[in-house]
């Protein structure tokens, strides 16, 4: 069976999923940009306040979200939560000098 992570910012359509993250109820931190998500502590943001839905978002099969369009850009909760997804990506860094 296929497993569904739905991200929704309205009532509307349901559909079944095994971990729905609703950015009405749920207050998403800003990123501070600190990037000690990728040097420090790889995989792990300084806030731990997502930490139960990245081990959903990577262990999900797709990712459905039903958001809000504003000035033709999603809102800025939902931007809020793809800059919070930076950790889940690999770093590629290089230092020139």
């Amino acid at each position: 069976m296929e497993s569904k992570l739905v991200i929704k910012e309205y009532d509307g359509l349901e559909i079944p999923c095994n971990y729905t993250l609703d950015l009405r109820k749920t207050a998403v931190k800003d990123c501070t940009g600190c990037f000690s998500c990728w040097l420090k502590t790889p995989g792990r943001c300084i806030h731990k306040d997502l930490d139960e839905f990245y081990r959903a978002y990577m262990s999900s099969d797709k990712v459905v979200i039903f958001s809000k369009v504003t000035h033709g850009f999603v809102s800025g909760d939902l931007k809020t939560l793809f800059d919070r997804l930076i950790p889940l990506y690999l770093p590629y860094i290089t230092y020139k000098t």
